[in-house]
């Protein structure tokens, strides 16, 4: 069974956990001004995400984490205030990628990927103070997003640093299994 751990980061938020079966809810209660990110450490150095940014509203947000091991987990929540923008600008985000390796992508130009040996167009945009989205087109389909396209979008912890929810999108329709999320970390800029 997993040993769990809650870690205080700032005295004014206060993460709250209950036990459901193997499982635990964390909850904290948000403000509006406010994001806020569920993470998880197992050894209180480096921490990840557990869910993507959530937007403060005055009420109660949660997360549902599941007992996958047994080695030891630490909990806590990240919170910024929204008036704190880490979503990188369009052009210097653009400009770091290049030459760099995310999720798969390599960033040939500030303007072509190669995925695997099929490549495309892609294209970045800042669309809040914590997210952006990445749009990848392929050539096979004459860079056409409205035949098939491949998004990502981006929510940011810091500049370097967050989690991702990919998408395919087939005639403009949202593939609901290509769905997936994670984690990505940039190389400094």
């Amino acid at each position: 069974m997993m040993a769990w751990g809650l870690f205080v980061a700032r005295a004014d938020l206060l993460l709250g956990w209950q036990r459901s079966g193997s499982a635990i809810l964390l909850s904290v209660a948000t403000s509006t001004g406010t994001n806020y990110q569920f993470q998880i450490s197992t050894n209180l150095l480096q921490w990840h995400p557990l869910s993507l940014v959530v937007q403060g509203n005055n009420r109660v947000a949660t997360q549902h984490v599941n007992s996958a091991g047994s080695s030891p987990a630490w909990f806590r929540v990240a919170a910024n205030s929204v008036s704190a923008s880490v979503a990188p600008e369009d052009g210097s985000l653009t400009a770091a990628l290049v030459g760099q390796t995310l999720l798969d992508y390599t960033f040939i130009s500030s303007t072509r990927f190669q995925w695997q040996t099929v490549q495309g167009n892609w294209d970045y945009s800042k669309n809040g103070n914590f997210t952006g989205r990445l749009v990848f087109t392929y050539d096979e389909d004459n860079n056409d997003p409205g035949i098939y396209r491949e998004e990502v979008l981006l929510s940011f912890i810091s500049t370097t640093f967050g989690s991702y929810a990919y998408s395919e999108f087939y005639s403009n329709l949202q593939n609901a299994s290509s769905i997936s999320t994670g984690v990505f970390e940039l190389e400094s800029f």
